[in-house]
């Protein structure tokens, strides 16, 4: 036995957690009374402090549950004060006490006691089940940001309704939900498979747009190491026309009424692919240049351009005047709209030398 008194009264319905740096959290319950006091053991149970400063503002329950985020925050969720609870409160190290982050609005779950929740391996939290006051639940939410904003991932798992039920995560992100009270007391366990990938070069395709955290996971049979990031990765509906400049060649200078073949190449980044019975073609912005004649002003591909494949344009130019002069081009779909990426680049158009003159009248 570690310690046979703790300095905090006998109680049911407290929850507990640990912090990444070993310290112990045990928070509210039921001694008689409502409480919600927290204390705290940095020596594994040995010997205990109470966290007075700063106070608890999240009203005395009983039955909530609690789970440590990676940064050490705490997070208590629901429970009973006399009323069925769905907050949600946060206290971060180094910060200056509680916070309610659902604000004025509770989480998207009905208030409840007696559910259980855990912290998934790449920093989410699953809660299960618990009594709304109406009826025992066997629902599951899930929240991707700290708490702050929930999704129901079933109504009716395939577990009996029930509360007072265990949690716990495997290494493997699996979890396990273990007994509880359906109107008798239960045996049974049940396990859930969130992880991702067990490869070790795991790959994955998102089909619903978003900002998601990112974790990889190492594990044996003795530990396991973490390594998370967030907000990594931002996923985007593909547009079904779009492209991508690869590369050019045009010079800076041209002399004037001298042709140039410039060549563009374009990456066809949309779901569709490019052709020119569908009026698919590269066109001069604003169906204006100053450096091309008006005839070729589109630019035709001589093949279908499938979706990730390049395709190379050629456009002939010839400077009509000298100037300074910008060019711009840009996919176009005729008579719809203009898509992708737009090549643009300034050229000086400079005069003939005498030398020049000579040789251009001697080839008229």
């Amino acid at each position: 036995m570690v310690n046979a008194s703790a300095p905090w009264s006998a109680r049911e319905g407290h929850s507990t957690v640990v912090r990444p740096d070993g310290t112990i959290f045990l928070m509210g319950g039921n001694d008689g009374d409502l409480k919600n006091d927290v204390w705290f053991s940095t020596n594994k149970g040995e010997t205990w402090k109470e966290l007075t400063f700063p106070a608890p503002v999240w009203s005395p329950r009983t039955h909530h549950s609690s789970v440590v985020l990676f940064d050490g925050s705490i997070l208590l969720m629901g429970g009973y004060d006399g009323s069925y609870k769905n907050d949600v409160w946060v206290f971060s190290p180094g910060s200056k006490g509680w916070v309610k982050i659902t604000g004025k609005i509770e989480a998207q779950w009905s208030g409840r006691y007696g559910h259980r929740s855990v912290l998934l391996p790449d920093g989410s939290i699953i809660l299960m089940g618990g009594n709304d006051g109406r009826s025992r639940l066997n629902d599951i939410w899930h929240s991707r940001n700290k708490g702050v904003s929930w999704t129901q991932l079933t109504s009716q798992a395939q577990w009996t309704a029930r509360t007072g039920h265990t949690l716990d995560v495997m290494p493997n992100g699996r979890v396990i939900l273990s007994g509880g009270h359906d109107g008798s007391s239960k045996n049974d366990v049940w396990a859930w498979h969130t992880a991702t990938s067990l490869e070790q070069n795991p790959t994955y395709t998102y089909t619903t747009p978003g900002t998601y955290d990112v974790t990889l996971q190492a594990f044996n049979q003795r530990r396991c190491n973490r390594a998370g990031k967030e907000n990594y990765i931002t996923v985007s509906v593909m547009p079904a026309y779009d492209s991508e400049l690869i590369s050019t060649h045009l010079p800076a200078r041209l002399p004037v009424k001298q042709p140039f073949l410039m060549t563009l190449t374009m990456l066809n980044t949309g779901t569709e692919t490019w052709r020119t019975t569908e009026g698919i073609s590269l066109g001069a912005v604003g169906n204006h240049d100053n450096l091309t004649p008006s005839e070729n002003w589109r630019v035709f591909q001589e093949q279908e351009v499938p979706p990730q494949e390049t395709y190379t344009y050629e456009i002939e130019l010839y400077p009509e005047e000298p100037g300074i002069f910008t060019t711009e081009w840009q996919m176009v779909k005729e008579g719809e709209f203009w898509f992708g990426e737009i090549f643009s680049q300034e050229v000086e158009v400079h005069p003939r030398t005498d030398v020049q003159r000579t040789l251009w009248h001697l080839f008229e």
